[in-house]
């Protein structure tokens, strides 16, 4: 079995690189984010912060570790061009 984590993405940019650090060295398989523009956690009532745009966060934390898969929860087409999505999946692919 497989688990693999879904932090909060309004929580500081260096929160979350830290988390995935900390995931890596720790074997969790993978983190993913939804592809949403408002808090979707649970806790929408009380927002830790800016809400991180998914395709932008990705890269950073395949920058910044070794092993773990990260990707993408939902990425909805209507507010995407397929063709884009597709280049933006293959780049962060590149790059991790």
């Amino acid at each position: 079995m497989k688990f693999s984590l879904w932090p909060n993405s309004s929580r500081p940019t260096a929160e979350i690189l830290d988390l995935a650090r900390m995931a890596d060295a720790d074997g969790w398989h993978g983190m993913w984010y939804a592809d949403h523009y408002m808090p979707n956690t649970g806790s929408e009532d009380v927002q830790d912060g800016d809400v991180h745009e998914c395709w932008a966060l990705l890269p950073a934390i395949a920058a910044v570790t070794e092993r773990i898969r990260v990707g993408s929860l939902v990425a909805p087409t209507s507010v995407h061009h397929p063709a884009v999505l597709a280049n933006r999946a293959a780049s962060i692919d590149h790059i991790s």
